[in-house]
């Protein structure tokens, strides 16, 4: 097992108010960027300053926005999972509250699972009524620039989402290399999910849809899953390359903010 005592145990937990953070805090293996209005959205950056997670690391995510916040918080790169030959895992506690009538939108890197590393995962969406949450999750098979692939132990990822306190969706990603998802005539499958929820539901759900599964390409699919309540969905992509994995994820977040009436922030990389 891990040294305990060598393990980090991070966290960061944001309060956002308005159009300001109110309340900020930060520890090992994340760090936070200055924060910057952008289209009347507050835009933030986390980042990792660390090499990545490491056996017996956790990290545990609170935030919550209020009072009619407009919250963007993004990642510039990567976040890799290291070695553990201890057979031991990292751990992430991700909690996300979205008040009444504000807007949330988490975009992280790509997750990167390297030879003999697992993860344990858990998501909670909670949004208000007449609230918006866009909750990406975007895993890499491994260092595939390096020659790895599918060498990380288990990926166990869950993420549920609630809407009015109502439970919309549970997810529960449990994956061993032998378990990843395969496509003919692809070399590697890179995987993306997104929660959303809109402030209202698309003026022609079927144009609204059909757009979404246009997305599909020789490269990469995608689908969608409507959910029990008018604006919320659930999207999946799998794709043939990181490329392809982020021009799809980048054309159905410009669909989504199209449907909810505003353009998306750009993807700061």
């Amino acid at each position: 097992m891990a040294d305990l005592r060598t393990a980090v145990a991070g966290h960061l937990r944001l309060r956002c108010a308005g159009r300001t953070l109110t309340e900020q805090s930060f520890a090992a293996p994340v760090h936070i960027g200055k924060a910057a209005e952008d289209a009347g959205r507050l835009t933030l950056q986390v980042v990792t300053p660390t090499a990545g997670l490491l056996e017996g690391d956790s990290l545990r995510v609170d935030v919550r926005v209020a009072h009619g916040a407009r919250l963007v918080l993004t990642s510039p790169s990567a976040l890799r999972l290291h070695d553990m030959p201890g057979g031991g895992c990292a751990r992430v506690e991700q909690q996300f509250g979205v008040a009444q009538g504000c807007f949330f939108e988490y975009l992280p890197h790509l997750l990167i699972p390297q030879g003999g590393s697992a993860l344990e995962q858990r998501t909670a969406v909670d949004v208000g009524s007449g609230g918006a949450a866009l909750c990406w999750e975007l895993l890499a098979p491994g260092r595939v620039a390096m020659g790895e692939r599918l060498a990380f132990r288990s990926l166990q990822i869950e993420a549920q989402l609630r809407v009015e306190e109502r439970l919309l969706a549970l997810e529960r990603y449990a994956a061993e290399p032998r378990q990843w998802p395969r496509v003919r005539g692809w070399g590697d499958v890179w995987v993306g999910t997104c929660l959303c929820v809109l402030p209202r539901g698309p003026e022609s759900p079927e144009s609204f849809f059909q757009v979404l599964r246009d997305l599909h390409g020789d490269d990469a699919w995608c689908g969608i899953t409507r959910l029990d309540a008018p604006a919320a969905f659930l999207l999946r992509f799998v794709a043939g390359s990181s490329p392809a994995l982020w021009r799809v994820a980048d054309a159905a977040r410009r669909l989504l903010y199209a449907a909810a009436g505003e353009p998306p922030p750009p993807r700061r990389v």
